[in-house]
């Protein structure tokens, strides 16, 4: 039997899956967009639930590029992906709660401004925050923040805890 190793980039405009084999020659490749969404001036998002979706496709899509190439023949998964992009996932339903906030959205730029001038130009002394020196407007903790505050669905189940 033939084992594969299966590398997936999730990046910002599109999902790509590279199918390599046992000695690392490249035997399938494929690559699928997603949508971008522009709500506001400034903000950026992405339907989580079509990345992961895009996620499954692209890996059939290499596997039926190989004849014979099935899923439990894949040795490894190395998954790539896009940084900062932040969603929250719903515990019960396994779904999000909201679409994902991408690492170009600027929302959270007003909260980034306020703790930058309330901590003398240094936020690591406020939060943790693994950035030289101050919590950009695309850290997680502001996006984790507001989706929490701002979104309805978020209230019982992100803010109640375990």
């Amino acid at each position: 039997m033939a084992g594969y190793f299966l590398g997936i980039d999730q990046g910002t405009t599109l999902t790509t899956a590279v199918l390599a084999g046992e000695h690392w020659r490249i035997v399938g490749k494929a690559s699928v967009p997603h949508r971008q969404y522009y709500p506001n001036p400034g903000w950026v998002e992405h339907d989580a639930m079509e990345i992961y979706e895009n996620c499954l496709a692209v890996t059939l899509d290499v596997l039926k590029q190989v004849p014979g190439a099935k899923p439990e023949h894949i040795l490894s998964l190395g998954l790539d992906h896009q940084g900062e992009t932040c969603v929250i996932w719903e515990k019960e339903t396994g779904r999000p709660i909201s679409r994902a906030i991408v690492w170009q959205d600027r929302r959270t730029s007003p909260a980034a401004g306020r703790l930058k001038e309330e901590h003398g130009g240094s936020s690591r002394s406020a939060v943790f925050c693994p950035t030289p020196t101050t919590a950009p407007p695309s850290w997680n903790g502001f996006w984790t923040m507001w989706t929490g505050r701002g979104n309805e669905r978020s209230g019982a189940s992100c803010w109640r805890g375990p």
